[in-house]
């Protein structure tokens, strides 16, 4: 089953229920269940290059996220009627995905001796710059294309036939699809709108 998660959660406690009813259900089951939420972020090349990156700019010293986005009705999930009725609707939506992105990569980052940088759109062209910046100011950069939907489906599909040839015994799925990490990615941005929603106090998140 694959499925996206904001369209089957919308709180901390309905993911406890459903990851408790899906151990319940895979513990009588005569194979392993196969349960990939639907998050192409973690699947995105200029992602997984900057994590690559990481390492090369040293110590971290801060962290900038910046995000845009343009709901009206020249957005075609705009005029979805269930972002409108879902508790969470168009931040739940397309805040998870950010989130998911923020942990695997942490977009913009300033470190000791240079600086990661991760922009989406360059030159009119669909995709991600990846911009790495030495302490002496030189930068190099690569641009990746949007992939991450069929990269993510490629890893969905491989799991499938993987767990079939090898019948559940020596399968291990692929991590960037489980419900786990969905799982956080909705904790996380939970905490971060509680947190607001109490002029910027502490919040503990919630640990999957």
């Amino acid at each position: 089953m694959k499925r996206n998660l904001q369209h089957l959660v919308s709180s901390i406690n309905e993911l406890e229920t459903a990851l408790s009813t899906y151990k319940s259900i895979s513990a009588d089951a005569p194979g392993q269940i196969i349960w990939s939420v639907a998050e192409n972020y973690r699947f995105k090349p200029a992602l997984i290059e900057g994590k690559k990156l990481i390492a090369d700019i040293g110590k971290m010293m801060s962290v900038q996220v910046i995000v845009e986005g343009s709901m009206n009705s020249s957005n075609p999930y705009f005029s979805s009627s269930w972002r409108r009725s879902f508790i969470g609707g168009f931040i739940l939506d397309m805040g998870v995905h950010f989130i998911a992105g923020l942990r695997m990569i942490l977009w913009r980052v300033v470190g000791t001796n240079g600086t990661l940088q991760i922009e989406r759109g360059f030159q009119g062209q669909h995709g991600y710059l990846v911009s790495l910046y030495d302490a002496n100011g030189q930068c190099k950069s690569s641009f990746f294309p949007f992939i991450g939907v069929t990269e993510e489906l490629k890893a969905f599909f491989n799991d499938v036939s993987e767990n079939t040839l090898k019948k559940g015994s020596q399968f291990v799925p692929e991590h960037r699809l489980s419900f786990v990490e969905g799982a956080r990615d909705v904790a996380l941005l939970e905490a971060m709108l509680e947190s607001g929603s109490r002029q910027g106090k502490q919040v503990q998140v919630k640990k999957f």
